[in-house]
């Protein structure tokens, strides 16, 4: 369920700190990600709540929840964001 909400979407992605996040899903098990002047991309896959990704530069997984038809993943620092789909 949780793959079948991100692939082939777009979310537009705000955290307290920083740019906001462009960050893409391909189909494929590719994703690519902008923020500012930060640009990443790699493979991206789920397991079970988590969305996982392998880019060289980062590497892991990340627990994501659903509430009211929003998608929230958190990050390792233990902020929780929200993804807008664009």
């Amino acid at each position: 369920a949780l793959r079948a909400a991100l692939v082939d979407k777009v979310f537009s992605i705000t955290p307290a700190k920083g740019p906001s996040w462009r960050w893409e899903f391909k189909d494929n098990g590719y994703f690519f990600l902008n923020a500012g002047s930060f640009y990443n991309s790699g493979k991206w896959s789920t397991k079970d709540s988590s969305l996982c990704q392998d880019s060289g530069k980062t590497m892991g997984c990340n627990p994501m929840r659903q509430k009211d038809g929003v998608l929230y993943i958190k990050r390792d620092n233990g902020e929780t964001l929200a993804f807008k789909p664009q």
